[in-house]
């Protein structure tokens, strides 16, 4: 399952919860075929249809990503791997436009919910220029492992 936050140049909170539905539409979209899998239930597959129309409450993101990673290890039979890509970009613009705690609990809540105690996650890769502090964003998160691309930094 791949989240890219590339786009995720917001200028507010608001903004950024908003434009948070797009990269999460466009997951789903990934995996649309999910809607006729057999292994799946009715219920799990209309929760699918109602999180493809990008009108949901931001509050039901993390819960969503979560659930499809479930869904996926449903319809697979095994665990998922988990990509994020450009986790720093919607941080950076947050410190810009002075919204930078409100952003790091928003996505803390969002990332936290498909990385943290999700029995279908198998790993997670997380990009960015940004180097992952233990101490922020991945806090409540568990055996992290940094790497980095240069060993120069």
């Amino acid at each position: 399952m791949m989240l890219g936050f590339k786009g995720l140049k917001a200028e507010s909170i608001e903004n950024l919860e908003a434009s948070l539905k797009s990269p999460i539409s466009a997951c789903y979209r990934q995996f649309e075929y999910l809607k006729h899998s057999k292994q799946l239930s009715l219920f799990d597959q209309q929760t699918l249809q109602l999180y493809s129309q990008r009108d949901f409450p931001s509050v039901e993101i993390g819960p969503f990503l979560m659930c499809l990673t479930e869904l996926l290890e449903k319809h697979h039979g095994q665990k998922v791997w988990v990509l994020i890509d450009e986790y720093d970009t919607p941080l950076q613009y947050a410190y810009l436009n002075g919204f930078f705690p409100e952003a790091v609990a928003l996505l803390k809540q969002v990332l936290g919910a498909v990385l943290k105690s999700n029995t279908a996650l198998y790993k997670a890769v997380i990009t960015g220029i940004t180097r992952i502090s233990k101490e922020s964003l991945f806090s409540d998160l568990n055996n992290i492992s940094v790497y980095d691309i240069s060993e120069d930094f």
